[in-house]
């Protein structure tokens, strides 16, 4: 049994840009020697990276990290509007 993954590229997804923005991606993509699909493909692939990862993961300072915690571990703000408006009958409450 071949427990290989296969690696091989059958998405395909399709592009509408100015002239400009072609151009400008070719001429980055020569600089890196690399094909404009390789370029594309490799520079969005690591933008999309870097936005998942902040929606996962973040980091704080050692003083960010304690006020986060500080605020954490302490007790709730009082909010007698927020209580009222939440313990009051709405509009569709018969």
């Amino acid at each position: 049994m071949n427990s290989k993954v296969s690696h091989t590229r059958d998405e395909r997804v399709q592009l509408r840009l100015t002239q400009r923005q072609k151009a400008t991606i070719q001429q980055a993509s020569q600089i890196k020697q690399t094909s404009m699909t390789s370029f594309i493909l490799e520079q969005s692939y690591q933008a999309a990276l870097a936005v998942v990862g902040n929606q996962q993961l973040f980091s704080l300072s050692d003083q960010a990290w304690d006020d986060f915690c500080i605020a954490l571990e302490s007790p709730p703000k009082s909010l007698p509007r927020l209580r009222d408006l939440l313990t009051e009958p709405g509009v569709f409450d018969d």
